[in-house]
């Protein structure tokens, strides 16, 4: 199966899948009500199969609580770990996140030195336009 090597598109209409263990970590953080399965969102989706991995060329959404959502792109491998990327998006705020581990046992971790560079830069941005106002203000 190494040496296999193919490349498609997949429609999936709904879905749902067991909420990991490690998700509920996030649920605590935000205090969302625990779930038991996270419902995947319709997508029409494109892969390749190479050196034992299957790749998702498109990212997949799922709905979180409170109209937060979770997308991530990556791969599994025939061993069955997992290499995602993604973001968390909730409350207005987009958090980088990565998903490792296995598929029965992935595991999450929120990235949260890049979200906070980002928010210091958000707001580095915003002192700078605020700034560029008075000053034109005094100017003129």
């Amino acid at each position: 199966m190494t040496n296999l090597v193919a490349d498609g598109k997949f429609h999936l209409l709904n879905g749902k899948m067991p909420v990991p263990k490690s998700l509920n970590i996030v649920f605590q953080q935000f205090n969302w009500t625990t779930a038991e399965e996270l419902i995947l969102k319709p997508l029409k989706a494109e892969f390749l199969i190479n050196n034992g991995s299957l790749e998702l060329k498109d990212s997949i959404s799922v709905d979180l609580p409170k109209g937060s959502e979770m997308s991530f792109i990556g791969k599994v491998n025939l061993d069955q770990t997992i290499d995602f990327g993604g973001n968390l998006s909730a409350e207005g705020k987009s958090v980088p996140m990565r998903i490792t581990g296995t598929l029965t046992s992935p595991k999450i971790s929120i990235d949260w030195k890049a979200f906070g560079k980002k928010l210091i830069s958000e707001v580095k941005e915003k002192a700078i336009e605020e700034g560029k106002k008075e000053l034109n203000k005094i100017v003129l």
